[in-house]
């Protein structure tokens, strides 16, 4: 927690989840009449399985709701079992929950990088019920010779991860020195998508210091809960907590990548691998706080909408973009989303930074002011789904 900062926007600044619902969907759940003596919170709530196996003490989902506790100790935590069924997933959405950590890969084949109707159903979790999903990108990153078939089959992210509006997490090793940026490193099993098409995004969307992706999304699972602690109203944005936790990487930390550096490659470098940066709890926490975002809508395609923001210094500013993709769970036709951010330049009738990425349902931009004042962010949206359909999108800056 301490390489993530959450420590230290928790001690700062006295959130610690009341009143928040983190859903947990696991393959081993600690059922109800298991539960005792495992560790985790006695008000705990277990999606009874008539058909699971009843299993008790440190299995994984009793690890990952451990590390999700330790962020916001007084939240209640939500446990549904399968591995990765839907029927789970809808059932923590019915009991109202905030956040939902999925520490297991899901989908109806191998990791393929892909975005499927499995993917979507997904997504519509975000688009239609406003939920922040946050999902392990699995460790079978970089496997020379991966197994041939069952989990970790091959390089690359399952359907589910793939998926736009959830939070893909990759894992970041902080070396045991969790104050020291300067060596941390990918985890070489943290998956990622190798694609070389543009047809799909890029996935993880960030990363956090932890062994495995499973603990470091219980972890980021815990970062977003503790932000919708500080601002409720966030529960219903997940574009909105995107935008913030990848206006928000660690500033120290040597991962702070730009989406709109990724190239074509197969194989891609190590800075393609690690989505936003490296999470940053505090920082987080404060452009939250300090109301740096703004969360809106557009209807027509072709459109455009501006903001001004106003900056204090010379240093320079992160603004990040995110979208949800339109997605329902009944239909399989649609035309992706596009949306692209810019910073103008006023004087000059152009812009400081642009990201026109045609994959991601995140664009996020670094400038530099030549002065302290205020500035303009233009969002332009193209390619709506269907007629009617609303474009959902936040903006937050650091």
């Amino acid at each position: 927690m301490e390489a993530s900062r959450a420590t230290l926007a928790k001690n700062t600044y006295g959130y610690d989840g009341t009143g928040i619902k983190v859903g947990i969907l696991d393959m081993d759940v600690p059922f109800l009449d298991a539960a005792p003596g495992n560790g985790l919170p006695s008000d705990c709530v277990y999606y009874i399985d008539p058909n699971g196996v009843k299993v008790a003490g440190n299995t994984h989902a009793v690890i990952c709701g451990d590390i999700i506790a330790n962020v916001v100790p007084q939240a209640v935590l939500y446990f549904a079992g399968g591995n990765g069924t839907l029927e789970g997933i809808e059932w923590l959405v019915d009991q109202g929950v905030d956040v939902i950590s999925m520490s297991i890969v899901s989908g109806n084949g191998d990791y393929t990088n892909s975005y499927t109707d499995y993917s979507r159903w997904y997504d519509h979790i975000g688009y239609e019920h406003y939920i922040t999903m946050c999902l392990c990108a699995g460790n079978s990153g970089d496997l020379t010779t991966p197994p041939t078939s069952g989990i970790g089959a091959s390089t690359g992210i399952h359907e589910a991860q793939m998926a736009y509006n959830v939070i893909t997490v990759g894992s970041l090793n902080f070396n045991s020195t969790p104050s020291n940026y300067a060596d941390d490193i990918i985890n070489d099993k943290s998956s990622y998508s190798s694609n070389s098409s543009f047809s799909a995004p890029f996935k993880p969307d960030i990363c956090a210091p932890y062994g495995d992706t499973s603990q470091a999304t219980a972890l980021t699972a815990g970062i977003v809960a503790l932000i919708i602690d500080a601002r409720p109203s966030l529960t219903a944005y997940p574009e909105a907590i995107k935008a913030i936790l990848a206006a928000s990487v660690n500033p120290s930390s040597p991962y702070k990548y730009l989406p709109k550096d990724r190239t074509t490659s197969l194989t891609p470098p190590s800075y393609m691998r690690y989505g936003a940066g490296v999470i940053d709890a505090y920082t987080a926490l404060q452009t939250a706080l300090q109301y740096r975002y703004i969360n809106y809508y557009m209807n027509t395609s072709g459109t455009y909408w501006t903001y001004d923001f106003t900056v204090t210094s010379t240093a320079r500013v992160r603004i990040a973009l995110a979208f949800l993709q339109p997605a329902d769970d009944s239909s399989s036709s649609y035309t992706k989303l596009d949306m692209d951010l810019y910073i103008l330049n006023t004087e000059s009738g152009g812009y400081y930074a642009s990201s026109t990425i045609s994959a991601n349902n995140v664009e996020i931009v670094t400038f530099d002011p030549p002065s302290a004042g205020t500035y303009t962010i233009r969002v332009h949206q193209y390619a709506a789904s269907s007629s009617g359909t609303t474009a959902y999108f936040a903006v937050a800056w650091n």
